[in-house]
């Protein structure tokens, strides 16, 4: 009996073995030897499932052929790769007769079909159903595993038609499961037409979710979901998360020219968190935007609600009042590096307001104040020497340009003329 049993003790050893050396080039014939040995073992034939599927999309992509063959039509092509392809798929199927609760080979199987309605179109009845079906069995079998969401997601999109009640449903419970993967969901549904609400769908209905959205969105250059996200989110958000949801928005729309619905948002922001500066820097923004010379009261107040701020909130370099992890990773983005929690932004702001608005001699007053906080401040003393210049103090002016340039020689902006340093 132990002479019997021998070859079975031993098989699994030597197709573990030899599976180790099946990648690179010829792989697919060695694996052909390592089944050989046990034509059912499920790893050797996922790994044949995969190289055959790997092979399938040479041949298509590129011509390349068995046997360094150049298959020149695109029938040809199609030919080699579905024998390939239909391979593929009996491995998987003999590999999931051996273990049918194995998900992860139902997902390679529902690749097999996809790509089988990729480079056949006219098998995409048979392909595509199957390709979903395989995948929902996956997610039956690992129903928190955000991966086979997302892949379902990505085959109900790609459709000539595609399947977007499930699309959408899928790529929001994957961002359910993994939020990280909603920067590549948005990126693949691009070259979909989606509107407002239907890219709304794509993530979850949460504060969080929407703002992130909101955010790629904005980054693609799609507005008008972008807002419809943001606001979303701010009808989901806590009290301490409405402002920056809203503070967002108005940004969106104070860069759209639309200066009237942002110091709508922005008035309603300030009514929740009157003490936030970066709320009333955007609202000197929105009032700057349309002319408004009530622009300046805002600046000032940036500068106020800062200085009071960095007295009382030591220590927090985000001006909103956030405890999600994910919002401040937005907020410290959209923010961006710079001059940290202190009221140097806002005064930097100021300065360059009344600098832009010719008021020459506030504008050195404020650029001075910058420089008493921080003597290296190469962009103060540019600003300074610009008002200088056109007070007559043309010697100082011409001291403060040389500061800039040797704090921060590789600016190109201290290198060029402007309007207000030509003589």
């Amino acid at each position: 009996l132990a002479l019997v049993l021998v070859p079975w003790l031993v098989r699994p050893a030597l197709v573990e073995a030899r599976l180790q050396a099946v990648p690179g080039q010829g792989a697919l014939g060695r694996v052909d030897r390592v089944l050989a040995l046990d034509p059912l073992d499920a790893r050797a034939l996922e790994v044949r499932a995969k190289l055959r599927v790997a092979a399938a999309l040479e041949v298509w992509n590129t011509g390349r052929g068995r046997e360094t063959r150049v298959l020149r039509s695109w029938d040809e092509r199609r030919r080699e790769a579905r024998v390939l392809l239909t391979g593929a798929a009996a491995d998987l199927r003999t590999a999931l007769s051996a273990t049918p609760t194995n998900p992860f080979l139902h997902e390679i199987l529902a690749e097999v079909h996809g790509t089988a309605a990729m480079v056949d179109p006219a098998s995409a009845p048979v392909e595509v159903p199957a390709a979903l079906t395989s995948l929902r069995r996956a997610i039956a079998l690992a129903p928190e595993n955000a991966r086979f969401y997302r892949s379902l997601a990505l085959l109900a999109a790609s459709q000539r038609e595609p399947r977007l009640g499930l699309a959408l449903s899928a790529a929001r419970e994957a961002v359910r499961r993994d939020p990280a993967l909603l920067p590549d969901l948005v990126d693949q549904f691009l070259s979909v037409k989606l509107g407002e609400t239907q890219w709304a769908a794509l993530a979850p209905d949460s504060a969080a979710d929407q703002l992130q959205l909101g955010a790629l969105l904005e980054q693609s250059g799609l507005a008008g979901p972008a807002r419809h996200a943001y606001r979303r989110a701010a009808e989901l958000a806590t009290p301490d998360e409405v402002s920056f949801a809203r503070w967002l928005l108005a940004r969106l729309l104070t860069r759209q020219g639309d200066y009237e619905g942002a110091l709508v948002e922005l008035d309603a922001a300030i009514r929740s968190d009157p003490d936030n500066p970066e709320l009333h820097l955007a609202r000197a923004s929105a009032l700057s935007g349309r002319a408004d010379p009530a622009a300046l009261d805002a600046h000032r107040a940036a500068v106020l609600k800062a200085e009071a701020r960095a007295r009382g909130r030591a220590g927090d370099p985000l001006p909103f009042q956030l405890a999600d992890p994910r919002a401040r990773v937005l907020a410290s983005e959209a923010l961006g590096a710079g001059d940290g929690p202190h009221a140097v932004r806002y005064r930097r702001a100021l300065a360059q307001y009344l600098l832009d608005h010719k008021r020459w001699e506030r504008a050195v007053r404020e650029w001075e104040a910058l420089l008493a906080e921080d003597p290296r401040d190469a962009g103060a003393h540019f600003g300074r020497g610009m008002a200088l210049h056109e007070l007559g103090a043309r010697d100082e002016a011409l001291e403060a340009y040389r500061n800039a340039v040797s704090l921060d020689g590789r600016s190109v902006a201290f290198g060029k003329p402007t309007s207000t340093t030509r003589p």
